[in-house]
Order: C-alpha cells, then structure tokens, then sequence
C-alpha cells in the first residue's frame, strides 16, 4: 500500500466522511472502488457515502498495528541489545 491509501484507510477507519480528507476525489473514487472489489468497501446508492465492511476495518486495524509496531526502539533491528 501507498502512504496516501494507508492513511485513507485509517481516516475511514475513525471517521466514514471521506470529504473531510486531503485528497484528490479521483484518487478517493480509484481507491474505494478498489476496496469494494476486494470486499472491504461497502455501499448503497453512492460511493461516498459507504463504509468498511469487517474484512476493511480488520485490514485497517491490522495496517494500524504494524505501523505502531514498526515505531518501536529496535523494530527491524537485527542486533540484540
């Protein structure tokens, strides 16, 4: 994933207002298409009105974790302390 996705992701996953992010539309409509195809996007009548089904928050969640993980002192060290 792009930082700009990663950072998508984890604005719908706090917030599904998809307006309120820095980004330009085309990008936002490429990517939520995108996540509808692989099950993580869901929506009615318009696709900004939509919302992350399980699998896209649990992707979410999971993206969130790594990146917390990655900031630890040592993370991707091979060097023992």
């Amino acid at each position: 994933m792009k930082q700009d996705e990663i950072e998508f992701l984890l604005h719908l996953l706090r917030t599904s207002d998809i307006r309120n992010f820095d980004m330009a539309l085309n990008r936002k409509v490429y990517l939520l298409r995108k996540w509808a195809k692989r099950g993580w996007y869901e929506y009615g009548v318009t696709l900004d009105l939509g919302w992350l089904t399980t699998e896209g928050i649990a992707k979410a969640e999971l993206t969130l974790a790594i990146i917390s993980k990655s900031r630890q002192p040592g993370y991707g060290s091979s060097f023992e302390d």
